[in-house]
């Protein structure tokens, strides 16, 4: 029996919310013990990185190992490590600091390693290391996306990982169709936060006030986003409005200069979302059409679903089979900036009371309780296996 499970996770805690944060929340609320250690890199640190890393210094003078939210019970662990990921010196070192701080934390709570489980959201050699000096009863590497499109010296450990691993999830039948392990690779899909439509947040004023009608971006300010497919969508609602709302992941991270266009970087507070969400028209995604943003499958389109948005995005390979799956008239794609004028056009027009309950509905049906109980029915069950002689 799985009484505890460590997420390696590739973000932070209080990062937007995410997959491994969704998950963590749910287990913690079934009375499972989780360890939720934050991102100890992926790849050589740039300046880009210098607030995270000094938030992370701060996190470890103040706050040391202090749980995240309180009333989710689940236990953060903000380990200072060497931020050279590849460097066999740096992994050494780190291995031993953040292996001695797993198993005393598994001691704390009276917890044999055979009873805890190791979910893997990065595949670096300091995680194939955790996979090897702890007697896990279950590991699984949950592919949410392609690491080696941030740095290809990742390729050795987590060809290693994909092989030693008792359960290989995919966020999305791209990437599972991408490793070709079509027999092993689980498809597993993102939940739905319901607790977020919950919140009482109320909308957030400086959001409400803009002219209608809003479009809405959730989730980093990073160079995924496509400059020409922003300048697009301002363009197509001249008298309306687009927000990117999220931190700004990346110095370089490219937007066009339109009055239309307004940032919301200060966001400190998932639920504060919900006070975006209940003001807006629509959901957007202007993501690069690459082939690693097209199989991706972005948090933030459950959260503009749950609150009966419709979604408009670039036709990435994702987005093309979400549609086919999702309710009809949920997503409406463009396949070129010069499309997005038509999708919002035919996005607004059919946005009925009935089509919005048709996807709140939907979306309440595939909550994140409902699929976290799922993926801990794959851990229970691998980890029996694993278990027998």
């Amino acid at each position: 029996m799985i009484r505890s499970i460590v997420v390696l996770a590739a973000i932070d805690w209080h990062f937007m919310r995410q997959r491994p944060q969704h998950l963590a929340r749910e287990w913690a609320r079934r009375d499972i013990d989780v360890l939720f250690v934050e991102n100890t890199g992926t790849r050589s640190p740039a300046l880009r990185d210098l607030p995270r890393i000094g938030n992370r210094l701060r996190m470890a003078l103040f706050h040391d190992d202090a749980p995240g939210d309180s009333s989710d019970g689940v236990r953060v662990l903000s380990p200072v490590l060497p931020p050279y990921p590849y460097s066999p010196t740096a992994v050494k070192w780190s291995t031993q600091q953040l292996v001695r701080r797993i198993r005393s934390h598994l001691r704390e709570k009276s917890i044999l390693p055979e009873h805890a489980g190791l979910l893997l959201y990065i595949a670096t050699p300091l995680a194939l290391e955790i996979v090897h000096r702890i007697p896990w009863g279950v590991v699984a590497y949950d592919v949410l996306n392609d690491p080696k499109h941030s740095d290809m010296r990742v390729a050795k450990s987590e060809q290693t990982i994909l092989g030693q691993a008792d359960l290989i999830f995919f966020a999305s039948e791209g990437l599972r169709r991408q490793y070709a392990l079509d027999s092993q690779g689980i498809l597993f899909r993102d939940g739905f936060p319901v607790d977020l439509i919950a919140s009482d947040a109320p909308p957030i004023s400086s959001f409400a006030s803009l002219p209608k009608p809003r479009l809405l971006y959730l989730g980093g300010i990073n160079r995924r986003i496509w400059p020409e497919a922003v300048a697009a969508l301002c363009d197509a609602i001249p008298n309306g409005s687009v927000a990117l709302v999220g931190p700004l992941t990346a110095a370089d991270a490219q937007l066009p200069q339109r009055p239309n266009l307004h940032l919301f970087k200060s966001v400190t507070h998932y639920l504060q979302l919900a006070g975006f969400l209940r003001a807006a028209d629509g959901g957007i995604l202007p993501y690069r059409a690459d082939t690693y943003s097209g199989r991706m499958h972005p948090a933030k389109l459950a959260e503009y679903l749950l609150f009966g948005l419709p979604i408009i995005s670039v036709a990435t390979e994702e987005m093309i089979r979400l549609k086919a799956a999702w309710p009809s008239g949920s997503i409406f794609l463009a396949d070129d900036p010069a499309d997005f004028a038509g999708a919002i056009s035919e996005a607004l027009s059919n946005n009925t009371p009935a089509a919005q309950q048709e996807r709140i509905t939907f979306a309440k049906s595939q909550s994140w309780t409902v699929r976290a109980e799922q993926f801990l029915t794959n851990l229970e069950t691998a980890a029996a296996l694993r278990g027998k002689p």
